[in-house]
C-alpha cells in the first residue's frame, strides 16, 4: 500500500467565528433590520443589529455588517461594552472583525486604516477577541430562543460566609 498523505479539512478563525455565530443564531438574525436580543439566565442582554456596511475598499457588496454589543450593569448604570462591528460573508461562511470599542467613552479601534490599509496586528487581535467572546457567550447559555441555564463556577465556601 502506498503511503498517502491527506489533509483533513481545517477551519480558520473566521470560519470558526461564523460557526459560533450560527450556533448562537447571530448570523441568520442579522438580516432582521429590527435587530436581535440574545438572553441568558443571570446575565445581561446581548444586542445584535444590522448597520450600514462600511466602505472598506476590499469587500464584495454581498458582505454585510452587524453591531454586537453586550450590556453590563456598572454601578447601577447600564453600559454597552464591548461593542463590535463585524463583517458577515454568508457566501464564504466567514465573519471578521471591523471595529472594537471595549470601554465606555473609549476610542474605537478599527481594522482598516487610511486608504483602506489593513492593520494586520489589530485585525488579528480583534478576530481572536471575537472568537473568545463568542465561545464565552455560548458557554454562558446565550440564546435567541429563550433562556438557558447559565453555567457559573463558584469557589467552595464563597457563598453564605459572613464578612
Amino acid at each position: 500500500m502506498d503511503n498517502v498523505a491527506f489533509c483533513l479539512p481545517t477551519r480558520n478563525i473566521y470560519q470558526d467565528n461564523y460557526q459560533l455565530a450560527m450556533e448562537l443564531a447571530i448570523v441568520p438574525a442579522a438580516d432582521n433590520k429590527a435587530g436581535l436580543t440574545l438572553k441568558a439566565a443571570n446575565c445581561m442582554d446581548l444586542q445584535v443589529m444590522s448597520v450600514d456596511m462600511p466602505d472598506t475598499g476590499v469587500h464584495h457588496k454581498s458582505v454585510r455588517a452587524s453591531l454586537i454589543t453586550h450590556l453590563f450593569d456598572v454601578q447601577g448604570n447600564i453600559a454597552k461594552t464591548p461593542e463590535m462591528v463585524v463583517l458577515i460573508d454568508e457566501v464564504n461562511g466567514i465573519i471578521e472583525a471591523y471595529s472594537l470599542t471595549q470601554q465606555e467613552n473609549a476610542l474605537t479601534d478599527v481594522v482598516y486604516g487610511q486608504n483602506y490599509q489593513t492593520q494586520l496586528s489589530e485585525f488579528n487581535r480583534q478576530n481572536k477577541f471575537l472568537n473568545t467572546w463568542l465561545k464565552n457567550l455560548k458557554a454562558q447559555g446565550y440564546s435567541a430562543d429563550g433562556l438557558e441555564t447559565c453555567r457559573w463556577r463558584c469557589e467552595p465556601g464563597a457563598i453564605g460566609q459572613g464578612g
